[in-house]
């Protein structure tokens, strides 16, 4: 004969309302985190974004239409006319992408592209 011992049964309402609070806390808590993650992030991207064009004055920026060259990248394209009012090399390359919609840095022989310049006025 097996003898059994007996095992304490949580009575099933217990358990039920055990788990209704456990879900209700987890309903609460995730969304809670979630706003105060994206609050974060959100605060993160408006302190650290700064403008493309940081130091140039709108007003002395023209733009130029840029015959590419076989040899031509959009990189060796900034670099001829890049000025340091438009902030670091970087924020000029996309300035650039942004007047000509691009979204990748392949540009192509034969076509324009648009170029933002800035001109010193004495």
């Amino acid at each position: 004969m097996i003898i059994r011992k007996a095992t304490p049964k949580i009575h099933i309402r217990q358990a039920g309302e055990q788990y209704i609070t456990l879900f209700k806390t987890k309903i609460i808590i995730i969304p809670l985190i979630l706003i105060i993650i994206s609050l974060i992030l959100s605060l993160f991207i408006l302190c650290t974004k700064q403008r493309t064009v940081s130091k140039a004055d709108n007003s002395n920026i023209t733009y130029m239409s840029v015959y590419i060259e076989t040899d031509d990248t959009l990189w060796s394209i900034a670099y001829k006319y890049y000025s340091e009012e438009f902030g670091s090399i970087e924020d000029y390359i996309k300035e650039i992408k942004k007047c000509n919609s691009l979204k990748s840095d392949a540009i192509y022989a034969g076509r324009h592209i648009i170029v933002p310049v800035y001109i010193r006025r004495i």
